[in-house]
């Protein structure tokens, strides 16, 4: 499901890790401790072109997740949970899905996913391969964390082939070269034939 209300987008998608003809995705409630978390797949993607995003449960300190610097790997990849004022939070769990890079349509619903970079000032445009059908899309994102400056994602504007976004950090500042993750997906709510990825046999 992915919908729009007033200054906010969001998407759900039921826990599970599911291969739609080579493109993964990945999702499940993850822990909350202060600091660095583990999340960890129970298969693993072939390689590290996935993107993650990541949210905590409701707290009175509005906390944000981020992934933290090289981190990435096949089978696992550690997020970093903080208040708004850039310091470690616990909350009680947080919740994750990851996916895997490129463009792929899955039960009706169009999904696009990758990895950017922020603009050194201003803000940053991430395009499209190819061009959704109309604006009616949502965009998640997150970022790479750096200590003690926590940046959240605006979405700033869309069209079809592309949509810019800022990230800032509670001070309003830019966060220029800040590495991202992003999942754009069309407006609905779909069903489709999924196929568990077999696990990964050492």
């Amino acid at each position: 499901t992915a919908e729009q209300n007033t200054g906010s987008q969001w998407m759900a998608f039921q826990h599970g890790e599911y291969d739609f003809s080579g493109n993964l995705i990945k999702c499940a409630t993850g822990g909350g401790s202060a600091g660095n978390n583990t999340v960890s797949f129970t298969s693993s993607f072939p390689n590290t072109n996935y993107a993650i995003i990541s949210n905590a449960t409701d707290d009175t300190d509005s906390p944000a997740v981020n992934f933290t610097s090289g981190s990435k790997q096949v089978g696992q990849v550690t997020v970093r949970i903080e208040n708004d004022s850039s310091f470690t939070e616990a909350v009680t769990s947080t919740n994750h899905c990851a996916f895997s890079h490129g463009e792929y349509a899955v039960g009706g619903a169009s999904i696009k996913a990758g990895s950017s970079v922020t603009a050194g000032s201003g803000d940053t445009t991430v395009p499209f391969s190819s061009s959704f059908s109309s604006t009616s899309y949502v965009v998640v994102a997150m970022s790479q964390a750096v200590t003690n400056n926590l940046c959240a994602p605006e979405i700033v504007s869309k069209v079809t082939g592309s949509f810019v976004i800022r990230f800032e950090n509670n001070a309003g500042a830019n966060c220029a070269n800040r590495n991202f993750d992003w999942v754009a997906v069309s407006l609905g709510e779909y069903s489709g034939t999924e196929i568990p990825p077999v696990p990964t046999v050492s």
